[in-house]
């Protein structure tokens, strides 16, 4: 689709015949369907084409939008489902979508869906589950009234013939829930001032909070192209409002403002001096004074058995005590950081800390006993497995295996484990998996 508007009819048929020669020179075939809202121009097409010309008030698609060639305006058309008492998150999205606005005439309306969307985006509600009942009572009012969006009728063309004088005036607000930017081209022309929206465009902020100035600040980056003096105007008078805010059909067609800019914009310059900001204006004293805040961070120590508990595998708790060990280490001395996979000395270490921790917690007065030097209580249950105390800090069992010198370490003395800890499950579990579902006598040696 190929979109044209010129201002006088001798350009018009100019551009029909410019168009017709470069789609040849392109390799395109010719333009099939031609419409206007000019017979003259039509008549410049040759009489074997495939030709609509617009009839009366029919109305045409143009950007997905309604297009008028006679009258000159655009219109939208809505098409809606049969109404329901209650609406589910896939219903409302489903009928949100049916609003096309490309050209933001409609952003007052707009950013009305989009905030009670973001809502129900917040609540985490499943696709086919039905809206909390406040939520659904705003979307059952707006829905009853989104039929009065076609009564809207918007001028296309914004530009008066022959003006004189042409002047931009960009304005820019925002709210905790929506900014928004509206440009606007005022017209002179022989003692006529004419006022029409040019770019109209309102944004969500992210679900993140984010402060009011910075909000304020992303409105303004939107006119930062088209604005040389600032001035303000308060918000009743300020068009961009609108679109921050969000608008019902029925309000939205009572706010001519949005379309033509607020009324003293329609007026001379001269009368216009009161919005100006003047000369002499100066901040106040404590207005960029830097503001500091004590921010305390309090961190949370999840319990050894806790933290066990949520990790669903072996193989993946001793990765993630790996990875928590090289990262204090590396924090510790960044000079000598370790960096790339893994490594085999790494995952040991984690399965040492894993048991020594477990030991520590389950086994507080065998490991008191050892590490004074004294022996065991002879009452204690684990005194037939000749605990002691290795040079890593952890409880190994002793025992006739330690004069076989063809065996390593861990099988000669291997660590000791509480019987019904979890992470000796998962050890069983492991273990029972590596060697193909064998049975109890295999995982004894």
């Amino acid at each position: 689709m190929i979109l044209l508007a010129v201002p006088r009819l001798k350009r018009k048929q100019l551009n029909v015949w410019q168009l017709k020669e470069m789609m040849r020179k392109g390799g395109f075939p010719n333009l099939r369907k031609w419409q206007s809202n000019s017979e003259t121009v039509i008549k410049e097409v040759p009489e074997n084409q495939n030709l609509k010309v617009v009839q009366n008030d029919e109305e045409i698609k143009i950007l997905g939008i309604q297009w008028n060639p006679k009258s000159d305006f655009f219109s939208f058309s809505v098409s809606l489902q049969e109404q329901k008492c209650a609406y589910s998150k896939r219903e409302v999205l489903s009928e949100i979508a049916r609003v096309f606005d490309p050209l933001g005439l409609l952003s007052p309306c707009i950013v009305f869906m989009k905030i009670l969307l973001q809502e129900l985006w917040k609540l985490n509600l499943e696709w086919d589950e039905p809206i909390p009942e406040d939520l659904n009572t705003q979307w059952a009012a707006f829905r009853k009234e989104l039929h009065l969006i076609e009564k809207m009728k918007i001028p296309r063309c914004v530009l008066l013939p022959s003006y004189i004088q042409l002047e931009i005036h960009a304005f820019c607000d925002s709210s905790e829930r929506a900014y928004c930017a509206a440009i606007y081209l005022k017209m002179y022309c022989i003692r006529v001032y004419q006022c029409l929206a040019s770019y109209l465009k309102q944004e969500l902020p992210p679900l993140k909070p984010q402060s009011l100035p910075r909000l304020e600040l992303c409105a303004a980056f939107c006119c930062q192209c088209f604005t040389i003096e600032w001035c303000h105007v308060s918000g009743i008078e300020n068009p961009a409002d609108l679109g921050t805010r969000g608008l019902l059909p029925s309000q939205l067609l009572a706010h001519d403002q949005w379309i033509q800019g607020p009324l003293w914009l329609n007026q001379p310059m001269n009368e216009m001096s009161s919005y100006k900001i003047p000369e002499t204006f100066s901040f106040p004293d404590n207005a960029l004074k830097e503001k500091k805040s004590v921010v305390t961070c309090v961190a949370k120590i999840v319990p050894l058995p806790e933290f066990i508990d949520k990790i669903s595998s072996f193989t993946k708790l001793v990765r993630v005590c790996a990875w928590i060990l090289r990262f204090i280490k590396n924090s510790r001395s960044p000079v000598s950081r370790t960096f790339g996979y893994l490594k085999s000395s790494e995952l040991h270490t984690a399965v040492v800390t894993i048991v020594r921790l477990i030991q520590q917690a389950e086994f507080p007065n065998e490991i008191k006993c050892l590490v004074q030097g004294n022996p065991l209580p002879k009452d204690n249950k684990l005194l037939p497995l000749n605990l002691f105390y290795d040079s890593e800090g952890v409880l190994r069992v002793g025992g006739r295996l330690s004069r076989n010198t063809r065996l390593s370490c861990d099988q000669k003395h291997p660590m000791f484990l509480p019987k019904n800890h979890e992470f000796t499950r998962k050890v069983i579990n492991f273990y029972h998996i590596t060697y193909l579902h064998a049975g109890p006598q295999r995982h004894c040696h």
